[in-house]
């Protein structure tokens, strides 16, 4: 089965070509409602965008299968996120890593409680609370991007005399594994731009 396009406005007749050489099943919707994007969004694996449809968070979430986003014209300040919920992984991932850093860093300091941050809570956080808002100028902001990740303390196996929580060997296995899950989200978020330009170029 072809990877699956929809085009929702008026475009270029090369541009359909070009994803078809590269083995798209291109879907022409140029006149596509917001609520018939919503049925039809979910198999698709690129959306060609303009103006005239909004594509936000609710939306993004019903793609589930959705790689890439493509704006005709100029900005892209319609689109909620272009690379929908990868964009605040990486930033609590991020967030994930400075707290195990520190961690580390002071596991000889008495008194210092280990913490950590529960990333699928934060996650669920981060996509109830992000909403967009319309300025006067009629762009598009989102109230709350990827946020504070929600922090606990850490419950040690076993205890220190001095009151210090951290387990060295623990937090450096959670610390290593939260860099792997970065690099992952990372080369994700670069693989889409990559292949995206790659087929508007026609390489």
């Amino acid at each position: 089965m072809k990877p699956i396009v929809i085009i929702t406005a008026p475009a270029h007749p090369y541009l359909t070509q070009r994803l078809q050489e590269k083995g798209f099943e291109v879907v022409l919707s140029e006149t596509i409602t917001y609520n018939e994007l919503e049925n039809s969004i979910t198999s698709a694996t690129g959306l060609v965008v303009s103006t005239r449809l909004k594509i936000d968070q609710p939306l993004l979430e019903k793609a589930k299968s959705l790689k890439w986003i493509a704006r005709l014209g100029s900005g892209m300040e319609l689109i909620d996120t272009t690379f929908g919920i990868h964009e605040r992984a990486l930033t609590l991932r991020s967030q994930r890593m400075e707290v195990l850093a520190r961690n580390i860093a002071n596991s000889d300091t008495p008194n210092f409680k280990a913490q950590d941050i529960d990333f699928k809570a934060s996650l669920k956080r981060v996509q109830a609370n992000d909403s967009l808002t319309v300025t006067n100028s009629g762009h598009m902001q989102s109230s709350n991007r990827a946020g504070n990740g929600s922090l606990m303390f850490t419950i040690p196996v076993n205890s220190s005399a001095d009151g210090n929580t951290v387990e060295l060997s623990v937090e450096q296995a959670k610390y290593g594994k939260a860099a792997a899950q970065y690099q992952a989200t990372l080369r994700f978020l670069e693989g889409d731009i990559s292949a995206l330009r790659k087929v508007l170029k026609g390489e």
